[in-house]
């Protein structure tokens, strides 16, 4: 599909805007009203995607390398799934990996920052606490991230057969920074 046919996922493209806060951070979210999206649907996908953060937090808190990468990727694919079930997409579990990899494999900052925090946890003492409290955080934005770029793709009327990650990339972005604030905001709940 080419790329003209997807929504833009700027928030300047969307000039409609009803804003709704998010329910465990206060921050703002945007929820185009063109697109008949129902604002109850849409909340319980930002659940679904906050509870898959924080258990990607959870994850990260794994003290072995590779096998808390291992953990993530789960974690993101039952979010995926979960997704799909609650806007009635087929899901396909192996288009499901490569979209996802694809979606953070693209963002090498992000994927990069995963393997260093992941691997730090082999340096006995300041590496190992280091590489945790970098992987919770890391771990729990990449899932929030993820999340939120699904929920507006499968709002748009997308499906896991149209997906093109580079076009998500910038959104995918915006929204692991965001994701680190949550990640913070729901710590400090702990």
């Amino acid at each position: 599909m080419p790329e003209d046919s997807t929504p833009s996922p700027d928030k300047a493209d969307l000039p409609q805007q009803a804003q709704t806060p998010l329910p465990l951070t206060g921050e703002l979210i945007v929820i185009p009203r063109e697109t008949g999206i129902d604002p109850a649907r849409h909340e319980k996908a930002l659940n679904l995607v906050k509870i898959h953060a924080a258990t990607g937090m959870a994850v990260g808190l794994i003290p072995f390398p590779l096998i808390d990468m291992a953990a993530l990727s789960e974690v993101q694919a039952n979010l995926l799934r979960s997704l799909c079930k609650h806007y009635g997409i087929d899901f396909n579990a192996d288009t499901g990996k490569i979209m996802l990899s694809a979606l953070a494999g693209g963002s090498l900052p992000v994927a990069g920052a995963l393997g260093l925090g992941s691997f730090a946890k082999l340096i006995p003492g300041v590496g190992a606490i280091g590489g945790a409290i970098s992987m919770v955080v890391l771990a729990g934005a990449t899932v929030y991230a993820a999340g939120q770029v699904l929920i507006r793709h499968f709002e748009a009327g997308g499906t896991l057969r149209d997906f093109n990650a580079k076009h998500w990339q910038a959104f995918f972005l915006e929204q692991f920074e965001e994701g680190k604030a949550f990640v913070k905001a729901t710590r400090t709940r702990w």
